[in-house]
């Protein structure tokens, strides 16, 4: 029996098959063309750890609460009685006449004695 001739692909076959070769690579994330170095690079990234963020309860506990200074507890109660003694003023100009008076008043630490 004759020996079977090995069959010839042809030039336009392996055309193509470079051509499914370059799709397949760019579909699996990599390009389709590349250096020797950018192939290294590129299959050495994969082997990188991914940087985690931290999560949200060891962020918070790096976080502390502070107690509010005494101004704003002060200013409370200063504008409640000043709206109490003049009700026809508005917000703005009862926060303001409050601000003034933190000034002298003996809750304030700075004040002059």
């Amino acid at each position: 029996m004759p020996p079977k001739a090995a069959a010839a692909t042809p030039p336009a076959a392996t055309a193509t098959a470079k051509v499914t070769k370059k799709k397949a690579a760019k579909k699996a994330g990599g390009p389709a063309k590349t250096s020797a170095y950018n192939r290294f690079m590129w299959r050495s990234s994969a082997s990188l750890p991914i940087p985690t963020v931290p999560s949200t309860s060891a962020v918070t506990s790096l976080t502390r609460t502070t107690s509010p200074s005494l101004f704003p507890l002060s200013q409370k109660t200063e504008i409640q009685r000043v709206k109490a003694a003049s009700p026809d003023l508005d917000h703005k100009a009862a926060f303001t006449l409050a601000a003034k008076n933190w000034a002298t008043s003996p809750d304030n630490p700075k004040a002059a004695k």
